[in-house]
């Protein structure tokens, strides 16, 4: 996990990257320095090697990577075409769009790349796209924190005092200590138990193998805000429950009436960040774990929200198994447990912390450009800015439609009634 997602080298020798974290930051009121600003960005990068590393598969030891120095112009100025500031946000949103599809062979080294989008007068939009594989939530939210450090001195030396960061390598060597801890066979043995059926499916309206559903995706966005957003937050208490629980129960229960399986899961992202060594440093530790939520169809609202809570909790205790072990585990019992998630049909459900870019002391919100490819039958990001709730999705057209996936996420919204679900 050190080392960034397992990879899959194609027969043309190509890894390439397994998806792509691109987003655009607007400073409409501040000009830009370029000198500055690519010096920043070569700084934040060189801090934070897996970034601009050289990767590989090796037979026997699987993803290594050599690290390279941050290449020249990691910064690329782009003009406007005219002065105006929609003129900026579209060649902006322009480039987003490009880089979220971008096919990047992770040997190259390319994992990184940010544009700055300007014009003559003050204001200018950033667009930071980097390769998954090597840079996890959690990790490209350091980054930028790393970014804004380094505009914000002219002291190289201060910024690298305060931002070492421990090895990959090093990591990698501590993870695998504690894999091999006894504790290890205990987890192991407690996963066996969890997942007697191997890695779950969970069928959205017909049983068409992974392989053979066309990725094209659609995005929907709901916002909860006010009243709605207050009643959320209200009901997480009451429930002693996370807003994340909250809404995850939501949605499970509003996607009863078109799951043809009746078994409740869903795949997760968790930190992964289970080794000492990991913590503060940029790569790819997300662990993507099958949930069990044991509410057979017609458990009412509280009861589901306590069996999501739990499965959580429990999935969360047991995550210091990369989820390659975790399929170890499970094959003996179901063959196909040796598909990874995304070569299965499933529902991802995510909770995202808020991301935030701060230059000069101006501090900016993300934007994401539309996703047209769908890796899952669904995939729902969950953030909670402090103010509201931010619900986004990703599904694919040839199961679902936009008006289903509107009202799945509007369902969020309403109130968590005590009532059986609608699924009977």
């Amino acid at each position: 996990m050190a080392l960034g997602l397992s990879r899959e080298q194609r027969p043309d020798g190509v890894i390439p990257a397994e998806s792509i974290i691109c987003k655009v930051f607007e400073f409409p009121g501040i000009r830009v320095d370029p000198p500055r600003l690519d010096r920043a960005v070569r700084w934040a990068a060189a801090a934070n090697p897996s970034l601009t590393a050289e990767y590989r598969i090796d037979a026997s030891h699987g993803p290594l990577y050599r690290t390279r120095p941050p290449r020249p112009g990691l910064v690329e100025l782009v003009r406007a075409a005219s002065d105006d500031w929609e003129a900026v946000r579209r060649v902006a949103d322009k480039i987003a769009a490009e880089e979220i599809v971008r096919d990047l062979d992770v040997r190259e080294g390319k994992s990184l790349y940010v544009a700055c989008v300007h014009r003559p007068e003050a204001g200018f939009a950033l667009v930071v796209r980097i390769d998954h594989s090597v840079c996890d939530g959690l990790s490209f939210n350091r980054f930028l924190r790393d970014v804004s450090d380094a505009y914000a001195t002219d002291d190289e030396r201060e910024f690298q005092a305060g931002h070492t960061r421990t090895d990959l390598a090093d990591v990698a060597v501590a993870e695998r200590v504690a894999l091999e801890d006894t504790r290890t066979e205990a987890l192991r043995a407690d996963w066996r138990a969890r997942l007697p059926r191997g890695v779950p499916e969970m069928f959205i309206n017909d049983t068409t193998p992974w392989s053979q559903c066309p990725p094209h995706g659609s995005n929907v966005q709901v916002v909860l805000r006010g009243e709605e957003y207050q009643r959320h937050l209200a009901e997480a208490r009451q429930h002693r429950a996370t807003g994340f629980m909250v809404a995850t129960t939501k949605i499970l229960r509003a996607l009863r009436p078109v799951l043809l399986n009746d078994e409740l899961a869903f795949f997760c992202p968790f930190p992964g960040r289970f080794v000492p060594e990991a913590a503060g440093t940029v790569g790819n530790f997300v662990n993507l774990l099958p949930v069990l939520v044991d509410a057979p169809r017609g458990t009412d609202a509280p009861s589901t929200l306590k069996a999501v809570r739990n499965a959580m909790l429990w999935t969360l205790q047991h995550q210091g198994l990369p989820f390659a072990t975790v399929l170890d585990e499970v094959r003996a019992v179901d063959p196909t447990g040796e598909q990874y998630p995304k070569k299965r049909r499933s529902i991802f459900i995510a909770g995202n912390e808020p991301d935030r870019f701060t230059l000069d002391g101006v501090s900016a919100g993300a934007r994401v450009p539309d996703l047209t490819s769908a890796m899952f039958d669904l995939s729902v990001w969950v953030t909670d800015t402090g103010s509201e709730l931010v619900c986004s999705a990703v599904f694919r057209r040839s199961l679902l439609d936009h008006e289903a996936v509107s009202k799945l996420l509007t369902a969020i919204g309403a109130p968590l009634e005590p009532l059986p679900d609608s699924g009977m």
